[in-house]
């Protein structure tokens, strides 16, 4: 059987990289590398070579740093659904709903409030 020849757009649909991408990791040694299809034409790839690639990527993968914090996070939202979290429990400093952390509360006048009528800081 004859291996098909895959163009750039097609490498593009395939792996789910862009040609820039993958020419980084041709460098590096990591990408099947193109041959030229035709003299000075345009390069391509084997389309067996491009499937094995991405059949390798698939068997190595695990979960990224990414996917675990998602996970932890989804999974200490359920627990928190269910009653308090072991993050609530552990913490002295509760926080309203909605406080930004690490940050200064925004504070806002009430609307009815004049400049005026605001506390003024004493020196």
């Amino acid at each position: 059987m004859v291996d098909r020849i895959v163009t750039q757009r097609e490498a593009d649909e395939i792996t789910g990289t862009e040609r820039t991408t993958r020419r980084r990791m041709e460098r590096k040694g990591i990408f099947p590398l193109p041959f030229q299809i035709t003299p000075n034409g345009p390069t391509g790839y084997l389309e067996s070579e491009l499937e094995a690639w991405v059949a390798a990527r698939a068997a190595d993968r695990t979960p990224s740093t990414k996917t675990a914090v998602a996970s932890a996070v989804l999974a200490e939202r359920r627990r928190g659904a269910a009653g308090c979290s072991a993050r609530d429990a552990d913490s002295e400093d509760q926080s309203p709903p909605g406080a930004r952390r690490g940050r200064k509360p925004l504070i806002k006048p009430p609307p009815d409030a004049s400049p005026a009528s605001l506390p003024s800081e004493a020196a």
